[in-house]
């Protein structure tokens, strides 16, 4: 459709055209089209809804990234099809809808994470601590922006990982000022941002962390040790277990991890459970799982679990022959860490 200003610069008005009639025919295939991908779309998410509450814990991963990569496209097929309000200048407002960050953070790491793993790459994702955890504004337009920035910079990417980064560069009343950052690590060669204004759910409180409704009573007080060379990727683990009754080391390598296990159960205190990171420079996290199992020396073998970048099933015969009686597929979500940690201590589970 032709488009004109004014001489005093009032908004744009349609201009007379005698192609209206079929732009407008055009606009009404658009939509008749968005309906028709949307239908069988929500049907797939839907069934992914389903399997997910009776599925085991490796299929639940590849079926949480199924339905994050679904609501990603039906994002794309909302704004391809239906266009969207117009939005300020550095503004990713769009829709005035209140949504997790950590969510959307974590939908963008399972979409753009199978491309990191298909070059032998990490992907990370990860918000400052001052970053608002609650947020307005379009959700599913930040989730595809950030699907383009993450993909950018596995492009270029050649080696380690690649890091998803928010830090809060201004606040203004109730709205924010993010940057959004995807980085090579190490080096930060490839490196792409973009910033953007949110509104800020004023007064609101965090979201509440996700807590088990059941914890087995071997849990309680159990000493926990999380080895990862990748500090981002550390912290997030140990947040997340903190959810639980649980004492949560860190080390960030296989032999500090090994050191630590050792130390331990000599002083009378030994883990329980280890999360291992698979791939760590020196001891990676199955010849660690190894030299555990081997160690005649401790009083109590603590249970492992390997936390790796590959779901595929040679690395998880490979994890399993090492002694670990589980593995989690990064970006590891929330609930299925949980969920697994808890089974592994359940009788009978």
């Amino acid at each position: 459709m032709k488009m004109y200003r004014d001489h005093d610069d009032r908004p744009t008005v349609p201009a007379p055209s005698e192609d209206l009639d079929l732009d407008l025919d055009r606009l009404h295939r658009l939509a008749q089209l968005g309906h028709d991908l949307r239908t069988p779309l929500n049907a797939v998410l839907g069934m992914a809804d389903l399997a997910l509450r009776h599925a085991s814990t490796p299929v639940a991963g590849y079926l949480r990234k199924i339905h994050g990569a679904g609501r990603a496209m039906l994002g794309t097929i909302d704004r391809a099809c239906d266009g969207g309000a117009p939005t300020e200048p550095g503004s990713l407002l769009g829709g005035e809808q209140a949504f997790e960050l950590q969510q959307v953070l974590h939908e963008v790491a399972s979409v753009a994470g199978a491309q990191a793993e298909l070059k032998g790459l990490q992907l990370n994702a990860r918000a400052a601590p001052a970053v608002p955890a609650r947020l307005m504004g379009d959700s599913v337009r930040l989730s595809q922006a950030l699907v383009d920035l993450a993909m950018h910079a596995i492009r270029f990417a050649d080696r380690g990982r690649v890091m998803l980064t928010v830090r809060l560069l201004e606040r203004s009343g109730n709205r924010v000022r993010l940057e959004f950052v995807a980085a090579s690590d190490p080096g930060g060669h490839a490196r792409f941002s973009l910033a953007a204004w949110y509104g800020r759910l004023e007064g609101a409180a965090p979201p509440a962390p996700m807590r088990p409704t059941a914890v087995p009573a071997a849990l309680k007080g159990m000493r926990v040790l999380v080895a990862d060379d990748n500090p981002h990727a550390r912290d997030i683990l140990v947040t997340v277990l903190q959810a639980l009754p649980v004492n949560v080391d860190a080390a960030s390598t296989g032999e500090q991890a090994l050191a630590m296990v050792r130390a331990a159960d000599a002083a009378g205190a030994p883990y329980g459970l280890l999360l291992l990171d698979w791939q760590m420079p020196g001891l990676d996290g199955g010849e660690a799982s190894r030299r555990v199992h081997r160690d005649a020396g401790l009083s109590r073998t603590p249970r492992v679990l390997i936390v790796s970048a590959y779901g595929d099933d040679e690395t998880r015969r490979e994890a399993k022959a090492a002694g670990a009686e589980g593995m989690l597929v990064k970006p590891v979500a929330e609930r299925e860490l949980l969920d697994i940690v808890v089974g592994l201590f359940t009788p009978g589970a």
